[in-house]
């Protein structure tokens, strides 16, 4: 049982840490995607930083209704 508690706490580390290190680099982006996403009521800076790791450059879809 320790273990399994031990690696639950090394995952949940590095998860972060990983979290931490896309949202240094979606700052980084020359556009605002990051703050636009981060503007839609409900979306905080993780879940638009995992929108963007998703879907790359939002600007390729030609309207909304193409992002499925």
């Amino acid at each position: 049982m320790v273990y399994y508690a031990n690696r639950l706490l090394r995952l949940t580390a590095d998860r972060e840490r990983r979290s931490e290190e896309m949202i240094k680099l979606a700052k980084t982006l020359p556009n605002r995607d990051l703050e636009i996403l981060m503007s839609i009521p409900g979306i905080a800076e993780i879940t638009a930083v995992r929108i963007l790791a998703e879907l790359g450059d939002i600007r390729r879809f030609s309207n909304p209704n193409k992002i499925r």
